[in-house]
């Protein structure tokens, strides 16, 4: 999930679960994170091999030139990621977590 910077949101999750996080400098300009809205992204092998390596180095530093490579080639990647709709029943999300409107308000 791409959550734009300055969104209020929580997650909550059952069962065997394993969750990978990164975090972009609200400054970072990237088509791939200028979106408004919450988005599900299909994530292809190729992706998901570049957040595993993202975090396996645990930041980033765009001065080093193969770090960079690697962060151009990752917004390259969240940018032609297919987005997904969330998947959840509009009418039951909206009685269990009370918002009401559509499911882009989920994020907001």
């Amino acid at each position: 999930m791409l959550i734009p910077v300055g969104t209020l949101h929580s997650i909550r999750m059952w069962g065997d679960v394993t969750a990978q996080s990164l975090y972009f400098e609200p400054s970072l300009q990237a088509q791939a994170l200028a979106h408004e809205d919450c988005l599900v992204l299909s994530v292809t092998p190729l992706l998901a091999a570049l957040v595993t390596r993202v975090i396996e180095l645990a930041a980033l530093d765009t001065r080093v030139p193969a770090h960079q490579a690697l962060l151009t080639v990752l917004l390259n990647e969240l940018d032609a990621s297919p987005d997904r709709e969330l998947g959840l029943p509009l009418q039951r999300t909206i009685g269990l977590f009370g918002v009401p409107g559509s499911r882009s308000a989920l994020c907001r």
